[in-house]
C-alpha cells in the first residue's frame, strides 16, 4: 500500500519541530540554571530577571586574586549602569564558604546580588575557561561577549547592549551539547576510581588559601603511594580545566610523580557531573554513578585505611 504525501509530510515536519525545540533547549541552557543566594536558601535563574535589560554576569572565587583585582571596577561599573543592566556576581563554589564570600562582600561594598553556583553548572553552560570570567548576555539572555578581563573593552561592549548594538558572540573553547556526552560516556559504564584536583592548587592558594595550598601538596604527594598500593583498581586523576592545559598537567605529573593518566576536566563538566565541589577528592563511580566519595581529610587521616577501604569496594 503506498503512503500518502501527507502521510510522509507530517512525520517528518514533527521531526524538524523536535530538532529545533531540542537546539533551543541546547542554546536556552544557561537561562534556566538554577542559583542560590550565598547565604540563603532562596533561588532564581537568569529567566527570572527583568529580561527588559541586557545581564552582566560575573563568576569568581574568593581565592581567586586577579577576581579580587577586579572587584572594585565590577562595583564601579554596577553604580554606573545598574539601572540599565541586570548586574550578578557569581560565586564558582569550589572550595568556598559563607563567610569567605561575606568578607569579599563587606570588602569591597559590593551592593549587586551575589549567588552561589551551587553545582558548577552554569559554569558549564556558559563555558567558564577560567575566573574571573565576565559575560554579557542581550536581552533575550544570548551571549554575546566573554571575557577574563575587566576593561575598557568590557565597557564599550556593555555601552553597546545597552544602546541595542548586539554583537555576534565572542567564545572561548567550548563543548557543544554532543561533545559534553562524549566526554562523559567512558564514565557511564564500568569502574572507575577518580582523584579529583587542579594542577594550581599548590601553588595558587598558597598566598589567598594557605591552609588548602597545604594540603593540596600533602594529598598529591600521597597520591603515587595510594595508587601503587591498590594498582589493580582502575585508577584516573581528573584535573579542574581552569587555567590549565597540556603542559601544567605534564608539570603536575613531573612535580609529584604521578604516572596515571591525568584527564583535563574540559568546560568543567565531569565536576558539575559528579557534583565535585571540594579538591582535592577520590571518588568511586560504578557505570555511572558515585558509590563513594572520599574526602581529603580522610586520605590525610590513614592513607592505608583508604587503600585497603578502595580495595573493600570492588
Amino acid at each position: 500500500m503506498a503512503l500518502s504525501k501527507n502521510a510522509i509530510r507530517w512525520p517528518f515536519l514533527i521531526g524538524i519541530f523536535i530538532i529545533v525545540l531540542t537546539a533551543i533547549n541546547v542554546q536556552a541552557s544557561h537561562k534556566t540554571v538554577e542559583l542560590t543566594l550565598y547565604n540563603t536558601s532562596e533561588k532564581m535563574t537568569l529567566s527570572s530577571l527583568d529580561n527588559g535589560k541586557p545581564t552582566y554576569v560575573k563568576l569568581w572565587a574568593s581565592w581567586c586574586v586577579p577576581c579580587m583585582e577586579q572587584m572594585p571596577h565590577f562595583q564601579e561599573m554596577y553604580e554606573q549602569y545598574g539601572d540599565s543592566v541586570n548586574f550578578i556576581a557569581v560565586n564558582i563554589n569550589i572550595n568556598e564558604t559563607t563567610e569567605n564570600i561575606k568578607q569579599v562582600i563587606e570588602k569591597f561594598e559590593l551592593s549587586m546580588p551575589v549567588w552561589l553556583d551551587t553545582n558548577g553548572r552554569m559554569g558549564v553552560e556558559l563555558d567558564l575557561a577560567g575566573t574571573p570570567y565576565s559575560v554579557l548576555l542581550n536581552k533575550t539572555l544570548s551571549p554575546v561577549y566573554k571575557s577574563n578581563n575587566s576593561d575598557s573593552l568590557l565597557q564599550a561592549r556593555m555601552e553597546s547592549l545597552i544602546e541595542g548594538r548586539f554583537e555576534s558572540s565572542e567564545h572561548l573553547i567550548a563543548l557543544n551539547k554532543n561533545e559534553k556526552l562524549a566526554f562523559l560516556k567512558p564514565y557511564k559504564s564500568g569502574q572507575h576510581v577518580l582523584v579529583f584536583t587542579a594542577t594550581w592548587c599548590d601553588w595558587y592558594l598558597e598566598k589567598t588559601r594557605p591552609e588548602m595550598a597545604k594540603t593540596c601538596v600533602e594529598v598529591q604527594t600521597l597520591l603515587p603511594k595510594i595508587i601503587s598500593q591498590t594498582g589493580h583498581l582502575p585508577w584516573g586523576i581528573v584535573v579542574n580545566h581552569l587555567w590549565t592545559d597540556s603542559a601544567a598537567t605534564k608539570e603536575f605529573a613531573e612535580k609529584y610523580k604521578v604516572d596515571t593518566a591525568i584527564t583535563i576536566d574540559k568546560g568543567g563538566v565531569l565536576f558539575e557531573h559528579f557534583k565535585v565541589r571540594e579538591i582535592p577528592a577520590v571518588i568511586v563511580v560504578k557505570d555511572g554513578k558515585v558509590i563513594e566519595r572520599i574526602t581529603h581529610k580522610n586520605i590525610l587521616i590513614n592513607p592505608s585505611d583508604m587503600s585497603t577501604k578502595l580495595s573493600s569496594v570492588f
